[in-house]
């Protein structure tokens, strides 16, 4: 006989009932993070992306000398390292040695 719980539910049921309750966690998770995000380039264009995507892959998806040549981006106004991930819509620069602020 299985053993029980301390509300008399048999063991086996719990575990099913955490293993359900893990599964909808790293669903919803999964989901959050996966989902598309709109970037607004420099010039008015749009580009679509999985949450997570970071500044360096966009570049690599625009141009791969773009990629090349970078060395910071600007995210909705705010300097960040060109491997941080981009989690929402926002605007997007890529920043070169052209750029003064980025050095």
């Amino acid at each position: 006989m299985l053993g029980s719980c301390g509300a008399g539910r048999p063991i086996v049921n719990e575990a099913i009932l955490n293993r359900q309750r893990l599964y909808v966690h790293v669903t919803l998770k999964t989901q959050a993070f996966m989902s598309e995000i709109t970037l607004t380039l420099p010039d008015g264009s749009q580009q679509r992306a999985l949450a997570g995507t970071t500044p360096l892959e966009v570049a690599r998806s625009l141009s791969r000398r773009l990629a090349d040549e970078a060395i910071a981006a600007r995210v909705n106004g705010e300097l960040v390292d060109l491997t941080r991930p981009l989690e929402h819509d926002g605007t997007l620069e890529i920043l070169t040695p052209k750029n003064r602020e980025a050095l």
